[in-house]
């Protein structure tokens, strides 16, 4: 997927929006699976903590149990992100790029 549409496909579906999530699961030192889930949303109204808390909720309704969530939208010509400093740090580490997995309506 392009970074160009990264941040320009959420779109409007009667009264509610449709947001890629990419659902991703990474072996932890402790040789655990870590689950976790990055949302192609950021919050219009500066919030992002209240979508990322709403967007978590919708997700495990969904039946995706996962240990961390994260926001990801387009900064210049970067990926941004919300989240803990921990998964931020990952997802830079690895040079994280957008694999859509779901697509959830909220």
């Amino acid at each position: 997927m392009a970074l160009g549409h990264f941040a320009v496909w959420r779109r409007f579906l009667g009264g509610c929006m449709q947001v890629r999530v990419a659902f991703m699961s990474q072996a932890s030192t402790d040789g655990s699976a870590k689950r976790f889930v990055v949302f192609d949303a950021r919050a219009a109204d500066g919030n992002n903590q209240a979508l990322l808390r709403g967007l978590s909720e919708k997700a495990k309704h969904a039946g995706m149990d996962f240990h961390w969530a994260a926001l990801a939208f387009m900064q210049g010509d970067r990926i941004g992100y919300f989240c803990s400093a921990g998964l931020t740090q990952y997802l830079v580490k690895t040079k994280w790029v957008p694999s859509w997995t779901h697509t959830l309506d909220y």
